[in-house]
């Protein structure tokens, strides 16, 4: 009994050791199993123990699955981290906000400046970009012009009343100040405005929103450009004047200043100091120069003026006019006098030179016709203009242009003539078959 006893118990401990072993002889080989990397005899040993055993089978087949990727730890302090970057994108909007203003503000016609086309725009653009509010963009690009206009008005009309010569009353400024203000400020939010409307059209991403946007942004650089110019035209005028002065005045050293674009005339205009020249007071000698066209070329040469012998030119002048007059009064009754302009480069000329017609510089004369206007009619005045070229081109005179004037004439003294009624010019060489005459004071 007791041996049969013992035999039962050896016998449970040997298979307890033997699941054992092979348990742990699977645990070591799934890892491999899940690789890939166990012969072919091994898988099916494994295999095989695992059609007995579903935790065995469990097992290959989670090793068979590939490994999730770790989770990324969650950071504790998330929104402390977003309000650290809301913060910065804060901060950066404010800053650019306030540059666009402060440029605005700058370039703003209360400071004498027409940048604000370009500028406004700018700061409308940014402000709704960033907070989309149409409102605040108006606010922004109205208010400060209107306080500022209105406050300057008034106080430039208290400063007059002081010195008693304000005029109105007290409530008439006020209503003037706010009207002018209103006005004024109006005009710099309408850009504003219009610099918002660029943006919202090309956040739209449509085509016809996005091509009215670039038409718009377009039409802002042109206005822009007709009142400013641009970076690239005064840079070639500023080229084309430093060109022209070596090639016109060699052997002489030139500072040129800072230049302007001066819309009246759609013209750059720029001071040019001549280095080692002084003028009578002893200051630097400086000159008026202006380019104009698309490609600037120089239309005024500063020093070629100031260096022209004035007294001479009067005295040929003289002598040139009384010469045409000769020749054009028996033809034209109604001529009262002639004037003649021409220019003479100082040096060119000998001071005791007398006017001929073929004297240097003479292609390059102006000639004025005074006319008496009364009992003239523009027919008139277009058979004058045609018997002056054909008299002049007969004695063989050379110019440049010719100007008509027809006057009332109330004395002898054509100096101070009266009220203009008639007006022409030509050039040498014109077709005078359509001339137009321009007629003034008909009433």
């Amino acid at each position: 009994m007791d041996g049969k006893l013992n035999e039962n118990n050896d016998k449970k401990t040997s298979g307890t050791t033997a699941d054992e072993t092979i348990r742990s002889i699977i645990e070591d080989l799934l890892p491999l199993y899940g690789e890939g990397l166990l012969r072919d005899e091994t898988v099916r040993w494994l295999e095989e123990q695992a059609k007995a055993n579903p935790e065995y089978q469990q097992l290959l087949d989670q090793a068979g699955k590939p490994l999730e990727p770790p989770m990324p730890e969650v950071q504790a302090d998330y929104e402390a981290m977003m309000r650290g970057i809301r913060r910065k994108l804060s901060v950066l909007q404010i800053i650019l906000v306030a540059l666009s203003f402060l440029m605005a503000m700058s370039t703003s016609l209360m400071g004498n400046s027409l940048g604000f086309v370009l500028w406004y725009a700018v700061l409308g653009g940014v402000m709704f970009l960033f907070y989309r509010d149409w409102r605040l963009v108006l606010l922004v690009s109205f208010v400060p012009i209107f306080l500022w206009l209105f406050a300057d008005t008034l106080q430039g009309w208290l400063q007059a009343r002081s010195e008693g010569s304000a005029p109105g009353g007290f409530f008439t400024a006020l209503a003037g100040a706010a009207g002018g203000s209103l006005f004024m400020a109006g005009i710099h939010a309408l850009f504003a405005l219009v610099g918002m409307g660029i943006v919202w059209l090309a956040s739209r991403k449509k085509p016809l929103a996005v091509t009215l946007s670039v038409v718009l942004a377009l039409g802002v650089l042109y206005v822009y450009d007709a009142f400013n110019g641009n970076p690239v035209s005064k840079w070639l005028a500023e080229r084309e004047l430093k060109a022209y002065l070596a090639e016109t005045y060699p052997g002489e050293t030139f500072q040129i200043g800072e230049g302007f674009y001066n819309f009246k005339f759609s013209s750059y205009e720029f001071d040019v100091i001549a280095i080692g020249r002084t003028l009578e007071d002893g200051k630097p000698a400086e000159y008026d120069f202006t380019l104009r066209g698309w490609i600037p070329k120089v239309t005024t040469d500063g020093i070629y003026y100031d260096r022209l012998d004035y007294s001479l030119m009067e005295r040929l002048g003289e002598e040139a006019s009384a010469e045409i007059e000769a020749l054009l009064a028996p033809e034209i009754p109604s001529l009262r006098g002639v004037s003649v302009y021409l220019e003479v480069p100082g040096g060119t000329l000998p001071e005791d030179a007398v006017w001929r017609k073929d004297l240097p510089g003479a292609e390059k004369m102006w000639i004025g016709l005074q006319l008496d206007a009364e009992g003239l009619t523009k027919a008139d005045v277009l058979a004058a203009a045609r018997k002056t070229q054909a008299l002049l081109d007969e004695a063989g005179y050379v110019y440049r242009a010719v100007n008509i004037n027809a006057n009332e004439l109330p004395g002898a003294d054509v100096r101070d003539p009266g009220p203009l009624r008639f007006a022409a010019s030509f050039e040498a060489g014109e077709d005078l078959s359509d001339l137009k005459i321009d007629v003034y004071n008909e009433n």
